[in-house]
């Protein structure tokens, strides 16, 4: 069983699950240790070409992303997202992602208010992100490579006001 899996503790499934082997939606809330997610999402395989694909909203608070990924940089992390067009190629999955990260805990401090708009896929978001914390604005357009190398590889063009990286880099 992979790591990931175990760290979920347990999985329970409160709503309404209805539809065709083809096209699943569910409406309801999933509950982990990590903590729970609310959600609405259809599922939808193409019965000629068996592409699957994904769409709809999920949304959380308080989500100990960091024990779930096991990351100790990582805390708590609250969030309402919408997701389109996530599917398979190559067993890979890829995806429109839009909303409000409301709070992440990195390195000890709570970032507010993130806004993503863009597609991501394992290895990185292309798309536009902005931070309106307390301790600085940014706004950033651009793609960011996040593969499993030693850096993390970004292209913006943005503007920022008032930010302050020091706790992010520490």
């Amino acid at each position: 069983m992979p790591d990931i899996v175990r760290r979920l503790g347990f999985l329970k499934f409160r709503g309404d699950v209805s539809g065709y082997p083809s096209q699943i939606t569910a409406h309801g809330i999933l509950q982990s240790l990590p903590g729970q997610l609310n959600a609405n999402m259809t599922m939808h395989t193409d019965t000629t070409t068996l592409q699957k694909s994904y769409s709809g909203r999920i949304s959380t608070n308080n989500f100990e992303l960091g024990k779930l990924l096991a990351k100790k940089e990582l805390g708590k992390t609250s969030f309402d997202l919408e997701l389109n067009g996530l599917q398979y190629r190559n067993h890979q999955p890829e995806s429109h992602v839009k909303g409000e990260i409301s709070s992440l805990e990195y390195n000890h401090y709570q970032y507010q208010h993130i806004a993503l708009n863009g597609n991501f896929k394992p290895g990185g978001f292309n798309g536009h992100l902005s931070l309106d914390d307390e301790n600085g604005k940014i706004s950033i357009d651009g793609s960011f490579v996040t593969q499993q190398s030693r850096c993390t590889r970004f292209q913006p063009a943005g503007k920022s006001k008032r930010f302050s990286s020091h706790q992010a880099f520490n």
